[in-house]
């Protein structure tokens, strides 16, 4: 019973993080019906640039802020000048562009930081949680992530579902509220 208490609250953790990689993909598609091929490598040079400010500042968290920031500055500059000229194009365009600003992404980070194995600092501590005497499988860091990715998977709902920009936003509003999509339907 101990392990399967600790593999399932291991996999819940590990789960976040695919479902925040998802989260991603998805979010992506829906606004520009382009699946992103480069979006692994956009996520690779932020985390470079993190671990790059925590190790020169010593602060897990001004890494993190930094990365959030290098990661809206990659984005809208990739959005602005390499998604959006193929979006009305034929879908193999974006393939293609996707694809090369891939491997653009992914030599750029071999220049600048070597192919090399690195860790990565954590935001809290990696011991293992216990409940009593029996071990969780998780640590406070697991639950920081999953925390974290729960937090932004709300505040994006929150964001599509609430807000003038979301409301506005067809692909999206149609994902997170499906009866749009219905409407949509029905009115056309």
């Amino acid at each position: 019973m101990t392990e399967f208490l600790q593999f399932t609250l291991g996999g819940i953790s590990f789960g976040m993080i695919y479902a925040a990689i998802g989260l991603s993909l998805v979010l992506i598609w829906r606004g520009t019906r382009i699946l992103n091929y480069s979006q692994g490598a956009m996520a690779m040079l932020t985390t470079y640039i993190a671990l790059t400010v925590i190790t020169r500042t010593g602060s897990y968290w001004v890494g993190f802020f930094t990365a959030l920031a290098a990661g809206l500055v990659l984005g809208a500059l990739i959005e602005r000048l390499v998604i959006r000229p193929v979006e009305n194009k034929p879908p193999l365009n974006a393939v293609v562009v996707t694809i090369g600003l891939l491997v653009f992404l992914e030599g750029i980070a071999g220049i600048f930081y070597g192919g090399q194995y690195r860790s990565f600092p954590t935001a809290f501590s990696v011991t293992g949680l216990h409940a009593g005497s029996v071990p969780l499988g998780i640590s406070r860091n697991d639950l920081f992530v999953a925390a974290a990715v729960l937090a932004a998977a709300l505040a994006l709902a929150a964001l599509f579902r609430y807000t003038s920009a979301g409301l506005s936003s067809p692909p999206i509003t149609a994902a997170v509220n499906p009866s749009t999509k219905i409407e949509s339907m029905l009115d056309g």
